[in-house]
């Protein structure tokens, strides 16, 4: 469900430095060797511009105005953050995302897709773990690899039927290779804080216990 996706792309999102991908501290930093990261329907802006927004300023904490970027384009990563330093090197400007000398993503819009997760859900003829919620997605995610071995809850769904729960199982698999064989994204979008996403059905994942 959205929440779901959101929580996972708010995790992802501070990663999106300069110095973090050209370092390879990450798996955002394989698009270096291989340039299909994601699928190419994933698509997610940061905007510290966006009226209304939780996370919307005037300015950072060293004065920059923000700059809305495009942080994902059509699955791969197209823009990052950059510091005052980095931006005076590359004679451009910074993008207004430093705060507490830490990097702090504002406002971020996940694309959605055209049909509701309802609909999605109804045609699957296998059947579905949908994730309700994690217990420590932070603590579950390798951020260097993308493997991921998480505790979460959810229910057992087929044909859009609930069949079943299961409580406090261990989602495992790839967050890259699910993130690159995704299957579809949800039009219906739902705001959680600062982040606008979609739900989304991926595939690879075992789910364990």
């Amino acid at each position: 469900p959205p929440r779901v996706t959101a929580e996972v792309f708010a995790l992802l999102a501070p990663y999106f430095t300069e110095e973090s991908l050209n370092e390879g501290k990450t798996f955002l930093s394989k698009q270096k060797n291989d340039p299909d990261l994601f699928d190419t329907r994933i698509l997610m802006v940061d905007d510290g511009t966006l009226f209304g927004g939780l996370r919307s300023r005037g300015f950072d904490d060293r004065g920059v105005t923000p700059v809305p970027l495009t942080l994902l384009r059509e699955g791969q990563v197209d823009r990052s953050f950059l510091s005052v330093e980095s931006a005076r090197q590359q004679d451009t400007r910074a993008t207004g995302h430093a705060t507490r000398g830490e990097w702090v993503p504002s406002n971020l819009q996940i694309r959605g897709g055209t049909r509701s997760l309802n609909a999605l859900m109804s045609e699957m003829d296998e059947r579905v773990f949908y994730v309700d919620h994690f217990v420590d997605l932070q603590g579950g995610l390798d951020i260097e690899t993308g493997a991921l071995d998480v505790l979460c809850s959810g229910h057992i769904m087929h044909k859009g039927k609930r069949e079943g729960t299961a409580c406090n199982v261990r989602l495992r698999g790839s967050l890259v290779d699910a993130l690159k064989q995704l299957v579809s994204l949800s039009s219906d979008t739902d705001r959680y804080g600062h982040i606008d996403a979609p739900g989304m059905v991926l595939d690879g994942f075992s789910v364990v216990g």
